[in-house]
């Protein structure tokens, strides 16, 4: 299976995905899909795969070929018949291949191809290799039969050897007032294996209980992303759009171990930008932050990536950051 780790130039690589309605409920069935690529800012294609992986959630892969990842930029526009449906946006900066994610079947495809290329297979080409290896075994004196004679010869002195060795083993037993049984005897019983081992489990145990006590302050919350914020919190920004709430386009992050955010003032940070939020369900067991962008603001933006915070200054006057993410900004219009 390619390594799915890390997309890598010319390797195949999956994108999974889901598509909401402008209404931020998901698809689960979409109908006909407008499956789009883009290499390096060309013009776009259609993408070869795209297909359904549950009907319960709405999931979408996209299965990018190696010929589709042989790029410096990859660009994904998805979108279903659905009406209200929202694209779904993706741009991919893959890293160079290394030898190491090569498989056996990449090394050995190309091998085959380079030989076939070079001529070099041809039965007239393997018997000249073979008559110039037979000349210099004989030339050296070391044709197979005299060779296996002269192995033979070292294996029948390297066991007279260890008989040697033996020897000299059983006098120092003699010396030494020691055998074999006594150094037998002397190993640990199952018993005191057994002691040991009880110990150690013991001390095992603790050490866990010590961090299952560290870990049980640790909140249970989750970060819950609507499109088009993709799943981990980072969002998808084109140059010059508009992200409204009206047209089901606003970036909203949810959380449900974020403090109390009434009366809080939220501020979304990203490049020399300071844009005000709108906390939507202040207090509730999951509280949502919205931003809405003007394509002015979104303009403002280069084309590039980057680190952004959430910001919450709290009724109480404490600051936290809530959110701390990638905006993955790109050029407005297919091909741009």
């Amino acid at each position: 299976m390619a390594d799915m780790s890390r997309p890598l130039k010319g390797v195949a690589f999956s994108v999974g995905f889901s598509l909401y309605k402008n209404d931020g409920t998901v698809i689960v069935n979409p109908g006909t899909l407008t499956k789009k690529i883009s290499k390096d800012f060309g013009d776009y294609a259609d993408i070869g795969t795209v297909s359904e992986e549950d009907t319960t959630y709405g999931q979408l892969k996209a299965a990018l070929t190696t010929d589709e990842m042989n790029a410096d930029v990859v660009s994904l526009y998805i979108k279903d018949d659905t009406s209200g449906c929202v694209p779904f946006v993706c741009t991919i900066y893959p890293a160079a291949a290394q030898v190491s994610v090569l498989t056996a079947a990449n090394v050995n495809s190309e091998c085959d191809t380079a030989i076939s290329d070079a001529a070099l297979a041809t039965a007239a080409a393997l018997a000249t290799v073979d008559g110039i290896v037979d000349s210099i075994l004989v030339d050296t004196g070391t044709t197979l039969p005299a060779t296996l004679d002269t192995i033979d010869g070292h294996v029948s002195d390297t066991y007279d050897d260890v008989g040697d060795v033996r020897a000299v083993v059983d006098a120092i037993f003699v010396d030494t007032g020691t055998t074999l049984d006594t150094l037998v005897k002397d190993l640990p019983t199952n018993a005191e294996l057994a002691t040991a081992l009880a110990g150690a489990d013991d001390a095992v145990l603790a050490a866990v209980a010590a961090v299952k006590l560290k870990t049980d302050t640790i909140g249970s919350g989750a970060l819950i992303a609507v499109a088009p914020v993709l799943p981990a919190g980072d969002v998808n920004i084109v140059q010059g759009d508009d992200y409204y709430a009206a047209d089901g386009r606003s970036l909203d992050w949810s959380g449900t171990n974020w403090p109390d955010l009434t009366g809080a003032t939220v501020t979304w940070l990203c490049d020399s930008q300071a844009v005000a939020c709108t906390v939507l369900t202040p207090g509730a067991t999951t509280q949502t932050v919205r931003l809405e962008l003007t394509a002015a603001q979104a303009a403002a933006l280069g084309a590039q990536n980057y680190v952004f915070d959430i910001e919450a200054v709290l009724d109480s006057g404490h600051t936290i950051t809530l959110v701390r993410s990638t905006a993955f900004v790109a050029t407005s219009g297919p091909g741009a």
